[in-house]
């Protein structure tokens, strides 16, 4: 049986173990529908209920190019896209991270967990707001107060929009970023750096980006135009590297492609055929996206 991402599997919990002995983390030993061994910290979800030798429902959440999967158990109260009547415990006034000011409720979910969502200012004596569950990672709900969501960029995701380089900023990690203001609107964004030195980005240049999603916190992801290569295309690439391996979780063969750009820069990808490619095979890909200023490809 294949784990295909986005679907819901039932897994049988085998034990509660740490990895290292002298470590604090925990982890659910979980047995996949294939046999396969799964890790689930037990942190996150220590309020679920999960019980050695019973049985719980995991969303496939991610596979990542290299093949890794990542598992979502189902919250046994919320579902995402589903909207839920949530207890305020406080309001108060903060800086979003594109520098407008915005109100945050504090809010409470019934596993007892503290949660933070953008309102609008209307909302704070309010004893309860109705919230969307956009989506839930590592047991955490990530909310969108109601039909007032505070979105004064108006973006939408998958459409390309103008941006002009307008400085940069160092955020308090130390990192620094652009920082991108929209030519239509005015909004502010932020992109890392580091993640696109290769691009040539400087202050006072005019670009196009794809807005590729809306974050869980309300803040948009942008990806800028790649100086090379245009998203849908196919192009001839270098492989560097073939790796094969057995993923334990669901006994499922892997080839793992790794190849080089025309910017020196690697991307990886799992091969689908049955003949293996050989390094310095020259072969043709799809670049189906973008992220961080590497290039997604597929076959």
């Amino acid at each position: 049986m294949a784990l295909l991402e986005g679907e819901t599997f039932i897994f049988n919990v085998l034990a509660l173990k740490r990895i290292e002995p002298d470590s604090e983390q925990s982890f659910f030993v979980l047995e996949g529908p294939n046999g396969g061994k799964f890790l689930l910290p037990s942190h996150p979800y220590s309020a679920y209920g999960i019980k050695v030798g019973g049985k719980i429902a995991c969303k496939i959440d991610k596979i990542s190019c290299s093949g890794k999967i990542y598992l979502e158990p189902e919250n046994p109260f919320y579902k995402v896209g589903n909207t839920y009547s949530f207890e305020v415990i406080k309001v108060e006034a903060c800086s979003l991270q594109n520098g407008e000011r915005a109100e945050v409720a504090i809010v409470l979910d019934k596993l007892g967990n503290k949660i933070e969502v953008n309102v609008y200012k209307s909302t704070i004596s309010a004893k309860t707001i109705t919230c969307l569950v956009k989506d839930i990672k590592k047991g955490q709900l990530y909310l969108e107060f109601g039909k007032d969501v505070v979105d004064g960029a108006n973006l939408e995701a998958g459409r390309w929009y103008d941006f002009h380089i307008a400085g940069e900023y160092l955020h308090s990690d130390g990192k620094k970023n652009l920082i991108l203001v929209s030519v239509s609107n005015g909004s502010r964004h932020f992109i890392l750096a580091k993640d696109y030195e290769h691009y040539g980005l400087s202050v006072g240049q005019t670009i196009s980006a794809l807005v590729t999603r809306r974050g869980r916190n309300g803040y948009y992801y942008l990806e800028p135009k790649h100086p090379q290569y245009i998203i849908g295309n196919k192009y001839f690439f270098e492989i560097v590297d073939v790796t094969q391996f057995t993923r334990q979780e669901d006994n499922t063969d892997i080839v793992l492609v790794t190849v080089i750009d025309r910017l020196q820069k690697k991307a990886s990808f799992m091969w689908s055929d049955e003949n293996l490619p050989q390094v310095g095979e020259k072969i043709q890909c799809q670049v189906i996206g973008l992220r961080k200023g590497k290039l997604i490809l597929s076959q």
